[in-house]
């Protein structure tokens, strides 16, 4: 959606948007002092930046810390009801377009030409539009978009992920923005429209200001970063903006805290043994002036005893340097007992052919033949277009699984496969008979989730934190094998690396479907591509 000068957000505090005299439609000014979600919690305080053309800055942060709300913030999207802002931010006439996490699906039924004459699905069509159809369509080219499509009546469900953005992408850049604001653009795309993304980022010459959980595009295409933090259990906001990119934002923020712990834990301890020497040496002093009878003498110890007592004094008044106020991340491990035998068979599947489904009385084939052995622990990767039948694949690994007797742990892509009844509240999910809720809400607290969270229903949970539990499910099953579909598709890019850490120390056996270019190259074993001519083994330098 494009948005163009300036308007007001309904809000309960005032958020002003002034129009800016100088470098008009160049530079857009935020200075937000709070943001707060629906209860009162502060989701961001005091954040202060430039947005100017040619600006390539990303949004990074724990889920539920409040990137989307910033990036709609910038946009002049309208919040959902009950968010309280305070701040301004000065557009000018620049013009804005926004790519939001997911496209409504009221356009579903409507055409690709609709989507471009429309401002809404159910809208009035512009006619004068008609008139932009040749330049609409070099955009769509542009994109990598087939610009033919926009001639048929193909409506938007029977395009695929990728191409949804793109038609999106299409669309704001036909209408010529200054800005970009997009909200999580890889979400669901395959390894080639990743990429396409990560060029188009990286090449446009229009400012773009992006949520993603992909490390290697925030690596190859972000400039400055902006780090949303929530401290103490979530209670506190912290905002960070860097004028560098990703990985030098990362590694000069660990060094900094690591040097930081340090220099506290070093103080502490000095101030410690300090303050146990000294009361020692003024035990001493103290005994020895009881024992003295000479007045002379006893003067003498009593100041030497109140030099001592300044000097405890001094010590305990003495500043240290402040541990880390620094947002910690996720907790958690696979149990070391979940172990898959040495050469034992996890999967032996043969398919003459795999189909997706049936499009009227015709099926819809992805593969023509389906030949996957594996055997014993270690990490096996599927990868492969959108709609290429990973899912459908792993639906039927799962099913050869259970014909042999094994029990899978099993990570859906759709995390209602899962969580099926959405009023429970998400700590149930987790207790049992063995689990008690003391337990359950530990292991919780490890994933960052707050106490009134762990009570939400769970239809309330954002996806971020649906992932997080099915994945505290996983490990409280002690189960052998993990089947994870798309696992760090909703996981920021600083837990995913502990998801990571997990599966690399778990002793089971584990199939991943991803399009997660980190996980790939630090887990994949053996890496098989699925396409139409079945499932066959890719070189892990394709990922380098």
């Amino acid at each position: 959606m494009l948005r163009k000068s300036t308007r007001i957000i309904n809000t309960e505090k005032p958020f002003v948007f002034e129009k800016q005299e100088q470098n008009v439609g160049q530079i857009i000014k935020a200075e937000v002092d709070s943001i707060e979600a629906p209860g009162g919690r502060e989701l961001i305080k005091d954040i202060k930046f430039n947005f100017k053309s040619g600006d390539k800055i990303a949004i990074i942060g724990e889920e539920g810390n409040g990137k989307s709300t910033l990036a709609k913030i910038i946009a002049g999207e309208k919040l959902p009801e009950g968010f309280s802002v305070s701040g301004a931010v000065e557009r000018g006439d620049s013009k804005i377009g926004y790519l939001p996490q997911a496209l409504s699906e009221e356009w579903s039924s409507c055409s690709v030409v609709d989507f471009f004459i429309k401002d809404e699905p159910k809208g009035q069509i512009d006619y004068e539009r008609y008139n932009d159809i040749s330049k609409i369509q070099a955009v769509m080219t542009e994109v990598g978009l087939d610009p033919k499509i926009i001639d048929n009546e193909l409506t938007i469900d029977k395009l695929s992920g990728g191409e949804k953005v793109k038609l999106q992408i299409a669309k704001l850049l036909w209408q010529e923005p200054n800005f970009l604001v997009l909200d999580e653009p890889t979400n669901n795309l395959d390894l080639e429209t990743i990429e396409w993304m990560e060029d188009f980022i990286r090449n446009t010459n229009v400012g773009v200001i992006f949520i993603s959980h992909d490390e290697y595009l925030l690596a190859n295409t972000a400039d400055r970063i902006i780090h949303l933090e929530q401290q103490k259990r979530k209670s506190v906001a912290q905002s960070t903006v860097a004028n560098v990119g990703y990985r030098t934002y990362v590694e000069g923020r660990n060094v900094a805290t690591e040097r930081q712990e340090l220099r506290a834990m070093l103080e502490r301890r000095k101030k410690k043994e300090g303050l146990k020497i000294l009361r020692h040496i003024k035990a001493g002093v103290h005994g020895q002036a009881e024992n003295i009878k000479d007045a002379t003498m006893r003067r003498t110890m009593a100041k030497k005893e109140s030099g001592l007592a300044r000097r405890e004094e001094k010590i305990l008044d003495a500043k240290l340097t402040d541990r880390p106020d620094v947002e910690e991340g996720i907790k958690f491990e696979f149990p070391e007992t979940a172990v898959f035998p040495q050469g034992k068979i996890v999967v032996d599947l043969h398919l003459p052919e795999l189909e997706i489904g049936l499009e009227g009385d015709k099926k819809i084939l992805c593969a023509k033949k389906i030949d996957y052995t594996k055997n014993g622990p270690g990490i096996d990767i599927i990868i492969g277009k959108n709609g290429s039948g990973k899912t459908t694949l792993l639906k039927e690994i799962l099913k050869n699984m259970r014909e042999k007797g094994l029990e899978p742990a099993y990570f859906p892509q759709d995390y209602n496969e899962i969580l099926t009844d959405p009023s429970k509240m998400a700590v149930e999910y987790l207790t049992d008979e063995k689990t008690s809720q003391t337990e359950a809400r530990k292991m919780m607290g490890r994933m960052k989730f707050t106490p009134d969270e762990m009570l939400q229903k769970v239809s309330e949970l954002s996806g971020g934190q649906k992932a997080k539990l099915i994945l505290l499910m996983l490990t409280f099953s002690g189960k052998n094998i993990l089947v994870l579909d798309e696992p760090t598709r909703n996981l920021s890019p600083l837990s995913a690396p502990v998801l990571r850490e997990a599966l690399r120390e778990f002793p089971g056996a584990t199939i991943a479907v991803t399009h997660d270019r980190a996980f790939i190259q630090e887990l994949g074993e053996r890496v098989f591509e699925l396409d139409e001519n079945g499932l066959n083994l890719v070189e892990l330098e394709k990922f380098d």
